[in-house]
């Protein structure tokens, strides 16, 4: 008897700056349904932890669906996620 636990798809989009570390422009992970915005920039940061060496706190900006997330909001099922280097050219 196999087990098929949930699953939510999350896109991830990454600009020229960070995919010089990540390999690639955009990537499809799958999370459990309770996994918050903090625990994907956790996964994220253990994943390439050069991304915290080479871009403070600060300086790496992301938006969930195009908007600013709020603090533990939890990831939705194609939920797309756009990682960039803040400037104040992009503010908005």
């Amino acid at each position: 008897m196999s087990i098929t636990l949930p699953a939510i798809n999350i896109h991830l989009y990454f600009d020229d700056e960070i995919a010089e570390t990540t390999g690639d422009h955009y990537m499809k992970i799958i999370l459990s349904p309770d996994t918050s915005i903090t625990m994907l920039l956790y996964f994220l940061f253990q994943s390439y932890p050069e991304l915290e060496q080479k871009f403070p706190p600060g300086i790496f900006a992301f938006r969930v669906n195009r908007l600013r997330p709020y603090e533990h909001q939890l990831m939705q099922n194609d939920d797309r996620v756009d990682f960039y280097i803040f400037t104040p050219t992009n503010i908005n």
